[in-house]
């Protein structure tokens, strides 16, 4: 048997879509997930309306929430030059450092208004 027919036979002992359930699983958690992204995008600017009765507070922070569809062209580029592994560890240090640093510059002289929301975007 050639590696041709080995090839479609495995195809062909694939399940159904209608009986697989992992792909099921797996749509379900995305529209899941999308849902709860589009919530988010609705719900943040209007927080930032709600503590700042600012306008212009909210349309910031509503255009900062777009900000990553910009980037995603670089994002992309970028991932496949690099190794995933060591950028991954460079991501994850990078926000541990942004969190870290929100956090003790809020203890230290506090943020009010827009400025809290905008280290909560980062």
């Amino acid at each position: 048997m050639n590696q041709l027919e080995e090839k479609f036979e495995t195809v062909q002992k694939a399940p159904e879509f209608k009986k697989n359930s992992q792909v099921f699983r797996f749509i379900g958690g995305n529209l899941v997930s999308f849902f709860g992204d589009q919530i988010y995008m609705i719900a943040l600017p209007l927080i930032v309306l709600a503590i700042t009765e600012s306008p212009l507070s909210m349309g910031i922070v509503a255009a900062l929430e777009r900000l990553p569809v910009l980037i995603q062209p670089i994002a992309g580029v970028i991932a496949d030059r690099f190794n995933r592994k060591s950028l991954l560890l460079v991501c994850d240090l990078l926000r541990g450092l942004i969190i870290g640093g929100n956090g003790g510059f809020t203890y230290e002289r506090g943020l009010y208004g827009c400025g809290k929301c905008m280290w909560g975007l980062l």
